[in-house]
């Protein structure tokens, strides 16, 4: 419930500004309470017996994914005194390993791993062609390789409208991110040079 409070303030919308310390502080949270929910998810799996597993709370493990996926692509070096490496990794091989006995998390699994794809898809264009905004995202980040956008649901859930899916969470675009025009897109190219 934590890290859903808190990404309420990772939406960034033109209407209704958020402060960067704001969203620094929202983001700090959301990753903190993301890796001990993946700590205890993985306790769970490597030391509870299968047959005492329970789906109540694997909803709730889609929102601590999605911060474990942000956190994969944007402290590639840092893991907040993590002692797993790879936090996003473990916890989606336990959840894929505990999905063979249920549907729900079947269902959510394959969520997820749509939003990793999506994430990477534009994690990869945003290295290649939008390197040049990332002076304007450093405000944003936690640590020094914070300056991608986060993938959040924008109306505190991923699936508020079937019909358009990609309305369900902001915008990863950091074009979108940051409302810049074609106009200041223009400048920040030429400033760039």
């Amino acid at each position: 419930m934590t890290i859903l409070l808190y990404q309420s303030e990772l939406v960034r919308l033109k209407s209704c500004t958020i402060k960067p310390s704001r969203i620094r502080a929202a983001k700090s949270k959301c990753l903190s309470y993301a890796l001990s929910i993946a700590d205890n998810y993985n306790f769970k799996c490597e030391k509870v017996p299968e047959k005492y597993w329970s789906t109540t709370i694997t909803p709730w493990n889609l929102y601590c994914a999605v911060i474990l996926i942000n956190h994969n692509f944007n402290f590639p070096q840092h893991r907040l005194n993590s002692n797993d490496p790879r936090p996003y990794e473990k916890f989606i091989k336990n959840m894929f390993n505990s999905a063979k006995h249920y549907q729900i998390v079947q269902s959510i699994h394959g969520f997820i791993l749509h939003l990793y794809s999506v994430k990477q898809t534009q994690f990869l264009k945003y290295k290649k062609t939008m390197h040049k905004f990332i002076h304007l995202m450093v405000a944003y980040g936690l640590f020094e390789n914070d300056v991608y956008p986060w993938i959040v649901p924008r109306y505190a859930t991923f699936i508020k409208f079937i019909c358009c899916f990609e309305s369900n969470y902001t915008s990863i675009d950091v074009r979108n991110y940051l409302f810049l025009s074609d106009e200041i897109e223009s400048s920040a190219e030429s400033c760039s040079g």
